[in-house]
């Protein structure tokens, strides 16, 4: 029903408009039954009832009349919820009709059956509002159809059911049909926390937390707790007045993640605040895995010992690999549970490592595992004994074993063994620990018998060994006859080589670069002074020494250059590749420099830098 406004006694007038195809009238008939009028077609009495084929044309021409007259339209929602002590927006907005304009005035009503309490009047002014009406206010441009309003602080009073009537110059319109029902609650929203079911090490991720409201001006803010990264918050209306606060986390999850606690909080203007939380579940390779030995006592060579592999996993792990020695070779049988029972155990095997196997694959390798296997004594076979020159004896003996074994002397005709230290005026015995190993000495005044034997023994067992005897040591003089006999050797045998030297040099000094193992080097610097040693009687791969003629530094010699040589000296050797040679200089009051020819082909011509050159002629054909 169209309305003009309230009248004086607070009831609604009828609009003296003509009615509008939809509505109807309606009259009493003498039998007392209501019957239907035609809206838009006044009833011709003589024509009684209208006629069934009449109908169809009816309902158009009312269709057509409903049509063509623009009316009053509102939209707004139907329901609101809205927190104490925040703010709401009433959205609102409308259309009227061309004869309708403006300036519009917006006034906001209770929906009441009896009377018409106002709340809100866009041309009251302020001076002239109660502290109730003071909390409301107009949003948008009511020439723009708007007429949202915004209330704040809501309070729990305010829950009720409102509409909106507008009036303006060329008419007014009560939507009272459409009514508002805002609805205050005491606590605020839930939040809506989104956390992947299952992350994975390494592979970002993102967290969302949201919230919806109905204050856009004065939004609540969201904070996360238990993660460090920063998050990036957006703000968007939604519908029928709701908005959504969202709060979106990029986290690249680690192994350190998992089981993490994180927390959502949001905090209202008003002081409210909700939160929601939960725990990380991060996927990750095994890790941390360790080996463990069950059991107790000690562990004995050729004995057994089973090992047992823990290690940290999500999801757990379903299998583990077992390894040793230094190339991780599989351990025989070990299958892929978390323990694993090795039999004849070796001193020489181990250490031993294990990985836990998920279903992302195989995890971190254990820290080495190393048995601390028991064992006899092993004698070692460097033993002796060796007679001495004023006719005593002295004998060494070293043996291995764990626990650390002790050492006994074994002599020929006496009882009882001598223990690893012992001193008395006759002899003495005397043992350390170097390298994991027992050494012993003993000295004798004299000589026994027979052979010494050494005797090692732990509580695993003993091990002996009877001790060579070395020669007696030659004499003062006869070591003195030895030695002249050898420096005399050395003495013809350094004569010889420099016989060969000197004749050597002697050729080389008649045929000069013509000779086989010739070879000439020079070189000049910036100044024009020269530096050469020509010829040189060395040979391929050979030092050959060069000296300035000035002391003091002169400029580097560099690196000989890579490449085609080009004429091989005098003998024509054509052009033949050649190897690389280093120059190096030294400060030895004169500078000395030297280069080492790598494998040069017989021939060949080198070039260092632009000045200094060198060949290898090539050797004659027998």
């Amino acid at each position: 029903m169209s309305l003009l406004g309230p009248s004086a006694s607070g009831r609604p007038r009828a609009d003296p408009s003509c009615n509008t195809a939809g509505q109807r009238s309606e009259s009493r008939g003498e039998a007392g039954n209501w019957e239907m009028r035609s809206p838009c077609f006044p009833q011709d009495s003589d024509m009684g009832c209208l006629q069934p084929q009449l109908l169809l044309t009816l309902l158009i021409a009312m269709l057509q009349c409903s049509e063509g007259a623009p009316s009053w339209h509102v939209s707004l929602p139907s329901s609101l919820k809205a927190l104490k002590n925040s703010c709401v927006v009433l959205p609102c907005s409308f259309r009227a009709p061309p004869e309708a304009r403006s300036p519009y005035t917006i006034t906001w009503y209770l929906y009441r059956s009896v009377g018409y309490p106002e709340v809100f009047r866009s041309t009251a002014q302020a001076s002239a509002q109660s502290d109730a009406q003071a909390r409301w206010k107009l949003l948008g441009d009511p020439a723009q159809g708007e007429c949202s309003l915004r209330l704040s602080p809501v309070l729990p009073s305010d829950a009720d059911a409102y509409y909106v009537w507008i009036n303006s110059e060329g008419g007014s319109h009560g939507f009272y049909d459409n009514t508002l029902k805002l609805t205050v609650e005491e606590t605020p929203e839930p939040l809506q926390l989104h956390v992947p079911r299952e992350l994975k090490e390494g592979v970002p991720a993102t967290l969302t937390c949201s919230v919806q409201h109905t204050c856009p001006s004065d939004p609540p803010t969201l904070t996360w707790s238990g993660l460090g990264e920063a998050a990036n918050v957006s703000h968007q209306p939604l519908r029928d007045g709701l908005w959504q606060l969202v709060s979106r986390l990029q986290l690249v999850p680690s192994a350190s993640d998992n089981s993490r606690p994180v927390e959502c909080m949001v905090l209202y203007p008003s002081g409210q605040q909700n939160w929601d939380r939960t725990n990380l579940r991060v996927k990750y390779l095994p890790r941390a895995a360790q080996v463990s030995i069950q059991g107790s006592g000690p562990l004995t060579e050729g004995g057994s010992v089973t090992l047992h592999c823990t290690c940290q996993s999500h999801p757990p792990a379903r299998g583990f690999r077992w390894t040793q020695g230094p190339t991780r070779t599989s351990i025989p049988g070990a299958g892929d549970l978390d323990t694993v029972t090795l039999t004849g155990l070796l001193r020489d095997t181990g250490p031993y490592y294990c990985a836990g196997i998920n279903e992302l694959g195989v995890g971190e390798e254990s820290a080495p595992l190393n048995l601390d296997l028991q064992y006899k004594p092993l004698l070692l076979p460097l033993g002796n004994c060796s007679a001495q020159p004023d006719g005593g004896l002295m004998c060494h003996c070293g043996a291995r074993g764990n626990p650390d074994p002790s050492l006994e002397w074994l002599l020929p005709g006496v009882a009882h063994p001598v223990p690893g230290d012992y001193n008395d005026s006759a002899m003495s015995a005397v043992s350390s620990v170097w390298d994991g190993a027992v050494l012993g000495e003993l000295w004798m005044l004299a000589s026994p018998p027979g052979n010494v034997t050494c005797r090692a023994l732990n509580l695993h067992g003993q091990s002996e060994l009877q001790l060579p005897l070395l020669p007696l040591p030659p004499s003062g003089s006869e070591r003195q006859l030895l030695m002249a006999l050898g420096a005399s050797g050395v003495g013809v045998l350094l004569v010889l080589v420099l016989m060969i030297v000197v004749c050597r040099w002697i050729r080389s000094r008649k045929h000069g670069a013509q000779s086989p193992l010739g070879l000439s080097l020079q070189r000049e610097n910036q100044v024009g002074e020269k530096l050469s040693r020509s010829p040189s009687s060395v040979g391929i791969g050979n030092l050959i020494h060069m000296y300035h003629t000035q002391r003091g530094p002169g400029p580097p010699l560099s690196q000989v250059e890579k490449g085609w040589g080009g004429r091989a000296g005098r003998r024509g050797a054509g052009s033949l590749p050649h190897g690389v040679a280093r120059w190096k200089e030294h400060e030895l009051g004169s500078q000395r420099s030297w280069v080492r020819i790598p494998a040069l082909p017989l021939g060949s011509c080198v070039t260092v830098g632009k000045s200094l050159h060198f060949s290898v002629p090539r050797l004659p054909h027998p």
